[in-house]
């Protein structure tokens, strides 16, 4: 169908969406056409331009193509029975849930208005014993087992020499598998455009295998040789690209532990690992050494504990400190001050140059003000009471004698239990109790606070959120923990690669519009979080501190190594000097190659990187000849295109829903993309893998979504879990059917060109 009727087509079906919902799976099926066709358009211009041989130009697709044109022309025919062929007068309505319970949101109609409440359980879904820690297990080794068998194979045709030693890998592992080895000869380190966390956790693998041939520097531990029994030691692919395998495991486990948290679901939870186990691209970057799979590893556990913390932080007990505004100020100019004298110095003494001053005194400046902050504020603008902070914005103070407890929306009981009228709690019962069908608020003299909405209820008490009638249980103090944790990962994943720098923005976004909320909440309860569960100030620069500080530690074995090689590292200048040089090569980088892709291209599968490819036919013009060998990080189209629904679904029901976990995977998934459109550089596919898990995460929400709202109806219920379970199958389908060109296992070539679905599948744009 021409994009002239489609485009038309899909504009009235979008404006007729709040009239009924059959106007919403009309725009959707015309809306993937359109984008189908428009991709189809861009194919047929490359294919004829190219002369690309063997293709069929007027039926690109095959089936494809007849399936896609019947279901745009089924969706008009259906909207236009529905209008002429349906009883006169009839009005769509949406179902009314029979009661409010199980999954009320399933029931909720598409017209419904964005909720004033959010659901007081979420995140507070705890992995159980013995079954969750058992699946966790058993997953972790089954992902490890299926990336495990045949990971040394190929050794690859990327191939480099160094003194005494000549080695051939995949792709980049030219680069960091060679700096494995320079590492342990304490040579140049060639590749010196990337932080160093990946090239020394390769490193460390190949030590696990006995490190270098016996003349070369370390010789590591041999257990892993001994359970092979047939190498001598770590340098090769055995010894290259083991910790991936490992790492790629840990993610599926974490994504697990996340999904379970999000869902509160074990079979869901268990899909969403699933998922990403059946992923083309984990399973080709988890087995190649390459900085990819740790990359991705320590981004999800950023997310994670990022989310542990918002959620942790919807209690908080701390001292009472009301400091002025010039305390801040003085504080700031002090520990700069502080800074800058430590830096001078080190000029002095040590030779810091000016880049080295400039570090050296924020660095220092940033330890003394959390000092400051968390123990000189206290001393000298603490009252003596403690600050007891909730997840709606309400606070008591308490001391010794007596509590006083600020709702919301502005009412109080004081110190007596006189109870203060808020803009709508007014006194029941001797409790304030702020009403706003169907969210209701309980507040008691003893800075108890009882959160009730359809959705179940959670007492916030202390310290601590509890929910009634069941282990589920969330500690204010641990919050304190998950930062260090998030902020330790987020210093990995930059140590990693540095377009991991993402994911500050993600943390600085959320917490500011967090710590904003006071101010956007007056009189009425907040919606995404605690405000006050954190000291903004306090939070943002431990977030830079503590990074940092990984961030330094990372480049001790450059340090001290002490190279003999002038352009390596030996002081800090020298490190300093390296950042600027990075930068300076990916900004400056101006290059082409066959596989690079536009960011706009990854979440369509459109450019996959192909590694490795090697013709074995005897006869190259034979199509049914053996054998084609091919490794390419290809995602699971099955997993990738049931993305592009699902991810700003999920973004909908975040924000309809007031659901932070929603929102978090969306921030994430939108701050590690977007920037990638302003890349100076060229870019590959694999960039986008660190949000593969997150798609993973987003297809396994709306399939449970699915699922309640099939079990919610009489005749549909069945519908739930054949859907799921179809949907599921599929994409381990496509796993088994794609394997052969991810794992360089020989088909013929007729076969493999029968998985080349689409020409930049075989060889992009550049």
């Amino acid at each position: 169908m021409h994009e002239r009727y489609l485009f038309n087509g899909v504009l009235f079906t979008l404006a007729c969406i709040p009239f009924a919902k059959r106007y919403l799976w009309s725009a959707i099926a015309l809306s993937v056409v359109l984008f189908a066709n428009l991709i189809y358009s861009l194919q047929y211009l490359h294919v004829v331009t190219a002369s690309i041989p063997g293709v069929n130009s007027q039926n690109l697709w095959g089936p494809g193509t007849t399936l896609l044109s019947i279901v745009a022309v089924g969706a008009f025919f259906w909207l236009g029975y529905q209008y002429l062929g349906t009883s006169e007068g009839a009005v769509e309505t949406a179902p009314t849930p029979e009661k409010v319970g199980a999954a009320p949101e399933e029931a909720v109609p598409w017209s419904a208005e964005v909720r004033h409440w959010f659901d007081p359980r979420e995140g507070l879904a705890a992995l159980r014993w013995p079954l969750d820690h058992a699946i966790v297990a058993a997953l972790g080794i089954g992902n490890f087992v299926l990336s495990f068998v045949g990971y040394w194979r190929p050794t690859g045709t990327s191939c480099w020499t160094l003194p005494g030693i000549s080695r051939c890998g995949i792709f980049d592992e030219i680069y960091f598998a060679r700096a494995g080895e320079e590492y342990l000869q304490n040579l140049r380190i060639y590749e010196n455009t990337h932080p160093p966390l990946s090239k020394l956790l390769i490193t460390l693998s190949m030590m696990l295998f006995g490190g270098m041939p016996k003349g070369h520097g370390l010789r590591g531990w041999t257990f892993l040789n001994g359970i092979i029994g047939h190498l001598g030691n770590g340098d090769n692919p055995y010894g290259w690209r083991f910790l991936d395998v490992v790492f790629g495991a840990l993610v599926v486990m974490l994504l697990y532990v996340f999904a379970k948290r999000i869902t509160g679901s074990t079979i869901f939870a268990t899909i969403a690992a699933l998922l990403l186990t059946f992923d083309g691209m984990h399973f080709v970057q988890s087995r190649i050494a390459t900085p990819e799979g740790f990359v991705v590893f320590f981004a999800t556990l950023a997310v994670y504990a990022f989310y542990r913390f918002w959620i942790s932080s919807q209690v908080g007990e701390r001292a009472n400190v009301r400091v002025p505004w010039w305390g801040f100020a003085v504080a700031a100019a002090t520990s700069l001050l502080a800074g800058l004298i430590v830096a001078l110095m080190g000029r002095a003494t040590a030779g810091f140059d000016a880049a080295s001053t400039v570090i050296v005194t924020l660095y220092v400046a940033s330890a003394l003000y959390l000092l400051v902050r968390y123990v000189a504020f206290v001393r000298l603008f603490g009252d003596g009471r403690r600050e007891l902070t909730y997840g709606e914005g309400s606070l008591a103070l308490r001391d010794s004698a007596s509590t006083v407890v600020h709702a919301a929306d502005g009412g109080s009981i004081d110190a007596r239990g006189k109870i203060a009228r808020g803009a709508r709690s007014q006194n029941k019962g001797g409790a304030l109790v702020y009403d706003d069908e169907p969210l209701t608020i309980e507040y008691r003299r003893d800075a108890t606070v009882r959160y009730e909405t359809p959705e179940g209820s959670v007492t916030y008490a202390g310290d601590e959120v509890r929910v009634a009638e069941s282990p589920a249980i969330e500690r204010g103090r641990s919050s304190k923990l998950w930062l260090v944790l998030f902020t330790v990962a987020l210093g990995c994943l930059v140590s990693a690669k540095w377009y991991g720098v993402m994911g500050f923005g993600v943390s600085f976004v959320i917490l500011t519009l967090l710590w904003l909320q006071r101010y956007f909440f007056k009189r009425e309860p907040t919606l995404w979080g605690n405000p006050r569960g954190f000291r903004l100030d306090g939070a943002l620069a431990t977030i830079l501190f503590v990074s940092a500080s990984v961030y330094a530690l990372v480049w001790v074995p450059d340090l001290v190594r002490h190279s003999p090689d002038p352009g390596e590292i030996h002081n800090l200048n020298d490190l300093v000097y390296r950042q600027y040089t990075m930068y300076e090569y990916h900004h400056n980088l101006r290059a082409t190659h066959p596989y690079s892709s536009k960011m706009w291209e990854w979440p369509i599968d459109y450019v996959p990187v192909a590694y490795f490819y090697e013709d074995h036919r005897k006869d190259t013009t034979d199509p049914k000849g053996c054998c084609i060998y091919e490794i390419t990080s290809l995602p699971n189209p099955a997993i990738l295109w049931f993305g592009l629904l699902c991810v700003p679904w999920v973004g909908v029901l975040a924000w309809r829903e007031r659901n932070k976990a929603y929102a978090l995977i969306v921030i994430t998934y939108l701050l590690q993309w977007l920037p990638w459109f302003g890349s100076p550089r060229l870019t590959f596919a694999y960039h986008f893998y660190v949000n593969v898990p997150l798609i993973c995460l987003c297809n396994a929400i709306i399939l449970q979504r699915f699922f309640r709202w099939a079990q919610a109806r009489e005749m549909g219920r069945w519908l739930g879990g054949a859907g799921v379970g179809a949907y599921v199958a599929l994409a381990a389908m496509g796993f088994v059917y794609f394997y052969p060109v991810l794992a360089a296992h020989g088909i013929p070539w007729n076969a493999w060109h029968q998985r080349m679905w689409f020409p930049t599948w075989i060889i992009g744009p550049g």
